[in-house]
């Protein structure tokens, strides 16, 4: 068999150029980092992935509400659907195929329980937990920049 046809025709063919999209400071910075993340930038990492999160439950809704219970139902229990006519050739029958609402279903309930756990650490007051004072955050940076400064003075003494 020839592969002719999978072969350039006549030398290079030209290369499409796109435009390369302009990052923001934010992540231009994160970017330059040595790979440690903030408190700030942390928080608003997991800020942005429960808005993603809700954003695809509220797709996945919208997909689902003109399938009816019984037809899930149905799919669940792996009744043959009547409007789906098989081949001829059993080669190209599909085999351990889910249906796409049950698939779609699924990854509903795995996006809101993500979405359940990114809300336990941005908002544990929602789910009964009191959240850490700020002054104990403010003391432990306190703490973290004195050690800091008194290493560097002690260096500073002993070279």
């Amino acid at each position: 068999m020839s592969k002719k046809k999978y072969r350039r025709q006549g030398g290079s063919a030209p290369v499409a150029s796109h435009s390369v999209p302009v990052a923001d400071s934010a992540a231009a910075d994160a970017a330059k980092s040595d790979g440690e993340i903030s408190v700030e930038e942390a928080r608003r990492m997991l800020g942005d992935a429960a808005r993603f999160l809700h954003d695809a439950l509220k797709l996945a809704r919208k997909a689902l509400d003109g399938v009816d219970v019984e037809q899930l139902q149905k799919q669940a229990q792996g009744e043959p659907q009547p409007a789906d006519p098989q081949p001829a050739d059993q080669r190209k029958r599909p085999r351990g195929s889910r249906p796409i609402a049950l698939v779609l279903l699924g990854l509903g309930n795995s996006a809101a329980r993500l979405l359940k756990q990114v809300m336990r650490v941005l908002q544990p007051e929602l789910f009964g937990a009191k959240p850490p004072k700020k002054s104990d955050w403010l003391d432990a940076a306190a703490k973290a920049s004195m050690a800091e400064m008194l290493g560097k003075k002690l260096a500073a003494i002993r070279a």
